[in-house]
């Protein structure tokens, strides 16, 4: 979903999804300055004066990129999310996430903290932990895998194509 999409979906759409009203109140603050009183009770009208406003005004909304590798789970969206580097605290909110972020949002911190940031998302990439290092499973080649499969004893006689060896060792990880 792109920023532009929001303003051209179906006010149904908007209000029966929760990620999707989150978004539309916070930019609906940053437009007009305050939150709808009532947003349930004022949608309608507040909704098409939203709509006029983002036309006029041409206003990119902000989410997350779709293309992402990392997807957060909807009710995060909204959550600032938090990690420690040079004893600083490095944040940004969910809906605002990069690929960048969320490696490092995952990879640092205790391995409980990491534990619990990994369940905060609905999917992310898989690696492959060889000699070499870590590496994705999505770029890993057929050599890769079949080197994988024989350190973890995992049977690729099935599997012939890369495709295939990727869904075989997938299962795994």
């Amino acid at each position: 979903m792109t920023p532009e999409n929001l303003i051209t979906l179906s006010k149904h759409e908007v209000r029966n999804n929760n990620a999707f009203m989150l978004l539309y109140l916070q930019e609906f603050e940053n437009i007009f300055g305050r939150k709808p009183n009532c947003a349930s009770c004022t949608f309608n009208h507040d909704w098409e004066k939203f709509i006029n406003a983002s036309k006029s005004q041409n206003i990119k909304i902000k989410t997350m990129a779709t293309d992402s590798k990392y997807k957060l789970a909807n009710n995060h969206m909204n959550t600032i999310l938090t990690y420690v580097e040079d004893g600083r605290p490095v944040r940004t909110y969910g809906y605002k996430m990069t690929d960048e972020f969320a490696e490092k949002f995952l990879s640092t911190g205790t391995k409980k903290q990491i534990e619990d940031r990994k369940k905060l998302f609905t999917s992310q990439p898989k690696y492959l932990e060889l000699e070499g290092g870590l590496i994705n499973l999505e770029d890993a080649t057929g050599k890769d895998l079949t080197a994988y499969a024989d350190a973890k004893g995992i049977d690729l006689s099935d599997a012939r194509l890369v495709s295939d060896k990727r869904a075989v060792v997938a299962k795994t990880l």
